[in-house]
């Protein structure tokens, strides 16, 4: 069983995608990671690979993804400039009737101060950082057809 370092972030052999070894993340149990099975999480693992990829084309540096403590989870810690990014991603179906109009309007403020939260802990624990002037949260909403390929995408700068 992982260790806790006193931060309450444990990592180990079943860490999920870490850049780093010095910035560790809880193990996820299951296959590949929980609700493997479930659509919408694998909806929203395809947002999260579509977005990153989209992110350093733009000449981001991909820090994190999936970094997960006991209190949630991180999407994804980039470097825009010299700006540390953390960034919520969210997906939906295109003709989805349930939810807001626009996935990136599903960030409401619970979400916002976990994140906000998340973001502290990921820097407690990642020491080793590259340098920064400031922290921006931004949020991707990413809208997919039928046929699996993304059909919209939003992005919002500092959106909180």
């Amino acid at each position: 069983m992982p260790e806790e370092d006193g931060s309450g972030v444990r990592g180990g052999p079943g860490s999920q995608q870490r850049s780093r070894p010095d910035c560790e993340p809880e193990p996820v149990t299951g296959p590949a990671s929980a609700g493997a099975g479930d659509p919408r999480r694998r909806l929203g693992a395809r947002a999260e690979v579509y977005c990153a990829r989209k992110l350093e084309r733009l000449g981001w540096q991909i820090l994190d993804r999936n970094w997960r403590i006991r209190l949630g989870e991180i999407d994804i810690v980039a470097i825009d400039g010299r700006t540390l990014v953390v960034v919520e991603v969210k997906a939906q179906r295109s003709g989805n009737l349930a939810g807001p109009v626009l996935p990136a309007l599903a960030v409401g403020p619970q979400k916002q101060r976990r994140l906000r939260r998340l973001a502290l802990a990921w820097l407690q624990a990642c020491p080793h950082q590259p340098d920064f002037d400031d922290l921006r949260f931004d949020v991707v909403g990413i809208t997919v057809g039928n046929d699996d390929l993304p059909v919209g995408y939003s992005h919002l700068e500092n959106a909180f």
